[in-house]
């Protein structure tokens, strides 16, 4: 029985987890379905190729990350950064492409990557304790060949940009 409450208890808190799209996110304006958020960005390598990266490091920028973006071109990203590592978990309502996805630990170093599929409800989980996501288009993890234990190359003043 105290096996069954601690498993209840951590699926409540994961359940809890920002990094997941609250309901309010269905409720979106309008006016902003086919225009992306204004975001700070940075150039940065992935296995030899450069990549602009948008950084989502906001509560209000997390919840809305890809929503309504009907195409992610081959050498963009975006960067989820949160406060301290948890278990993370995201969904994609309202994003009309399949994405790709890299957990992250605050050692830059990747747990877990899987593939997303478009207006999906179910939440995708990291394997391991997270602190950044990073969300490319479908088949990019694997043409980049990015491998689970990899670290990347997070500059240092985003690393710590949580807000």
């Amino acid at each position: 029985m105290n096996r069954f409450l601690c498993i209840f208890a951590l699926l409540l808190f994961v359940g809890c987890d920002r990094s997941q799209a609250p309901a309010t996110q269905a409720d979106q304006p309008v006016a902003s379905e086919n225009q992306p958020q204004s975001l700070e960005t940075i150039e940065m390598p992935l296995n030899g190729s450069l990549f602009t990266i948008q950084i989502a490091n906001e509560d209000h920028e997390r919840e809305k990350g890809y929503m309504f973006r009907k195409s992610i071109p081959d050498n963009e990203g975006m960067l989820f950064v949160f406060p301290y590592e948890a278990p993370r978990g995201f969904w994609m309502k309202n994003v009309p492409t399949d994405l790709d996805i890299a957990y992250l630990d605050a050692q830059c170093r990747i747990v877990s990557t899987h593939t997303m599929r478009a207006y999906s409800t179910r939440s995708t989980y990291s394997l391991k304790d997270a602190k950044f996501a990073l969300e490319l288009r479908a088949g990019r993890i694997g043409e980049l060949g990015l491998v689970v234990g990899q670290v990347l190359d997070i500059p240092a003043n985003v690393r710590d940009s949580a807000r």
